[in-house]
């Protein structure tokens, strides 16, 4: 889900964040109270950190990602639906 406002501290979050080298990023956030092994938050090209952040998601019980982009201009509809809420 896309927000424009901060996401929820509860929620799992992706972090977009396009390069100097033109390519977009994800770093994945979890809850405070869920822990990731170092690395494993990324960034990670999108091609990893979409389906990772999905299985933490799934794992953990939540229903959707919360998705901190830049812009919604930027997120490609290859890497799935956006809902804006």
């Amino acid at each position: 889900m896309l927000d424009v406002d901060d996401p929820d501290d509860r929620s799992i979050v992706l972090i977009f964040r396009t390069g100097e080298d033109g390519v977009t990023r994800a770093t994945i956030v979890l809850p405070q109270w869920h822990e990731l092994p170092d690395g494993w938050d990324g960034p990670h090209k999108m091609h990893v950190a979409i389906p990772l952040a999905d299985d933490y998601a799934w794992q953990y019980g939540y229903r959707g990602i919360a998705i901190d982009i830049e812009s919604s201009q930027l997120w490609d509809p290859a890497w799935g639906d956006l809902d804006k809420g």
